[in-house]
């Protein structure tokens, strides 16, 4: 299964069986993403979804609403949800712009969910022609606004092209050890 955006040409979304779809990283440039999400209890029939949207950085602010189709929002559990996605690129862009909205229902597009809290990430250069690459987090609280700052994580962060785990992936210098 893949879901692309009509505003991002070169980059998809796909949930965690890309693999079986056919995409190579020969190709592509993929990035694997792990979030877990924070707890939440529904009381009554209220519910609460993350929706989580990835775009190219340049070309789409966190100040507007992204257009385009994404994959359904994940329904939060009371214990904890984790979240699996890959990303993945033909000719990588640069940043990647990560937004993860918590709304109520699983498309936001329920009334009020245009103002719906979201947490923000911006990816730092994590894709790469011909790897994998990979980047975890966790949100543990959902945010109190929609206008929260974004996270800015470093190219060092995510994790590729490496053996093991490290604490930084990119050389003396600071080039990434995909480049």
């Amino acid at each position: 299964m893949k879901f692309s955006s009509a505003l991002n040409k070169s980059i998809a979304i796909a949930l965690s069986l890309w693999a079986l779809a056919g995409c190579s990283a020969e190709q592509n440039a993929i990035l694997e993403v792990q979030l877990t999400l924070p707890p939440y209890s529904a009381s009554g029939a209220e519910e609460l979804y993350a929706l989580i949207q990835f775009r190219w950085a340049e070309n789409n602010p966190f100040s507007v609403e992204w257009e385009g189709s994404d994959p359904a929002g994940v329904r939060l559990e009371a214990n904890g949800t984790v979240s699996e996605v890959s990303v993945v690129a033909d000719s990588p862009e640069g940043d990647v712009n990560l937004r993860v909205k918590f709304c109520a229902n699983p498309t936001c597009t329920a009334l009020g969910d245009d103002l719906a809290a979201e947490s923000r990430f911006v990816l730092e250069n994590p894709l790469y022609i011909g790897e994998r690459t990979f980047w975890s987090a966790t949100i543990a609280s959902i945010p109190s606004d929609k206008d929260s700052e974004a996270l800015i994580v470093d190219k060092c962060d995510i994790e590729g092209c490496l053996e093991g785990e490290a604490s930084s992936y990119c050389r003396n210098a600071g080039t990434h050890f995909c480049e």
